[in-house]
């Protein structure tokens, strides 16, 4: 099963690499999956912004870690951040009208949309996002293009 495992630190410069990395894994492994690559690039980009900024503070002396596993039926994807966790089920609902000048929110609400799973779990010390999506199409179609 082919596997791209990276560290990085806290910081937000660290997106365009993480990019080329994963381009050149879905272009390398994907190809042939029916995968929507920009829509599952999007997913990443906000469960990483997220464990660089609100997990990990944007202190660059704690790493972002990010593993991508691709099986014959389901690309895996797992971050984990050095924080102290959050209540995800307390997020405002940012399609509300109420909500939608509110800040937050919006990225978790995007990762649900585009993957078919997203799971958080809290640890000491580390909040852990999984998020997966089937081969061929997710749960919302938007992958089959």
């Amino acid at each position: 099963m082919p596997r791209l495992m990276l560290s990085f630190p806290s910081q937000t410069t660290y997106l365009s690499p993480i990019e080329l990395f994963y381009r050149k894994f879905m272009s390398d492994f994907a190809s042939g999956s029916g995968l929507c690559t920009d829509e599952i690039f999007l997913a990443l980009v906000e469960g990483i912004v997220n464990a660089v900024k609100h997990g990990n503070k944007e202190d660059p002396g704690l790493n972002v870690d990010m593993e991508l596993l691709l099986t014959d039926t389901e690309l895996h994807i797992t971050i984990k951040d050095r924080g102290t966790g959050f209540f995800p089920e307390s997020l405002a609902d940012p399609t509300h009208p109420d909500n939608i000048a509110l800040p937050g929110g919006r990225g978790i609400f995007l990762m649900k949309r585009l993957m078919d799973q997203v799971e958080y779990s809290f640890h000491p010390g580390e909040t852990v996002l999984k998020m997966r999506i089937a081969c061929r199409g997710g749960k919302n179609g938007m992958e089959r293009h």
